[in-house]
């Protein structure tokens, strides 16, 4: 799939699904209970809001629809989120049965093979150690994202502002339970990472496969030291096939936003991956892009 601008993305996948599966008790007055259950897996976690608290306490419709992308490759590729196998294939997911799920077929290339190919592809060739996918959430907000990722059986290091992390670390104990129910092995540590600033990303590390954020394009004060956290996580080793590669989901709200998405384009190649069809009364849905670092490989074609 081409490239393409934030201001020029349209939805074509159906999120309403995705949402369905949120249960929210409670008010926006007080602390309020999300209950998710993955579509694909069927695994199911809740999240704690604190509206009261601001937008980095609530859930937002770009985190569940990255939720929704990683659990639709892990169903298509589970051994990239576990454990790989020195056999492990990449085999196509197109034809496969999606149409039930998501209202339509999973995004395809011009040159005819399935998003998932592509994401599952580049994350296998960093992961020569053929161990558990090393995941790293950026932004994190309720932990949300990491948290799934975990139950999928990811080692996952959720970050964000330090005054954000008290509900992440509740989030992530009060799902202790479901993580260890699961059997996948996946993990979670919460540690602080405010953008733009070396010393967190040194102690955060490098060590990751693949890095994760949502709705993290928002106050255009921030667009700079975002970028310069993620060209230290991106391309801090200056081994092209062992940097990380992101995932990041993103709602469009304002013109500004892309604005981001040229910036980024100058330093990373920049792919869209997924799209989900608007919500009822929104006009543009959320997008899945994929950054890597500019001199890895594209992938252009299944083997």
């Amino acid at each position: 799939m081409e490239d393409e601008s934030a201001g020029e993305d349209e939805g074509d996948g159906d999120i309403d699904r995705l949402t369905a599966n949120i249960n929210i008790h409670g008010s926006e007055d007080e602390i309020t209970m999300a209950e998710y259950e993955m579509h694909r897996t069927h695994k199911k976690f809740v999240v704690r809001q604190l509206p009261s608290k601001g937008l980095s306490f609530q859930v937002w419709p770009a985190a569940s629809a990255l939720c929704w992308f990683l659990d639709e490759m892990y169903w298509h590729h589970p051994t990239i989120v576990t454990a790989a196998d020195e056999n492990t294939r990449i085999s196509s997911c197109i034809g496969q049965d999606v149409g039930s799920i998501n209202g339509g077929e999973l995004n395809s290339s011009a040159e005819g093979y399935c998003e998932l190919d592509y994401v599952a592809r580049l994350l296998l060739q960093r992961r020569d150690d053929k161990q558990a996918l090393k995941v790293l959430e950026l932004g994190a907000g309720t932990g949300m994202v990491g948290i799934a990722a975990a139950l999928l059986g990811a080692h996952v290091t959720i970050t964000d502002l330090p005054h954000v992390l008290p509900n992440i670390e509740f989030n992530a104990s009060v799902n202790e339970e479901p993580l260890q129910a699961s059997r996948q092995g996946g993990s979670v540590c919460v540690k602080a990472l405010r953008w733009g600033e070396e010393e967190d990303v040194v102690e955060v590390g490098h060590n990751f496969d693949l890095i994760l954020a949502s709705d993290v394009v928002y106050h255009e004060n921030l667009f700079d030291p975002l970028l310069l956290t993620l060209k230290w996580l991106l391309l801090g080793n200056g081994e092209k096939d062992s940097n990380p590669i992101l995932l990041m989901a993103h709602l469009r709200r304002w013109k500004k936003d892309a604005r981001f998405f040229k910036k980024a384009k100058k330093l990373f190649n920049v792919r869209v991956v997924h799209r989900h069809s608007a919500l009822p009364g929104s006009r543009l849905g959320v997008i899945i892009y994929c950054f890597t670092n500019k001199e890895t490989k594209i992938i252009t074609a299944l083997t």
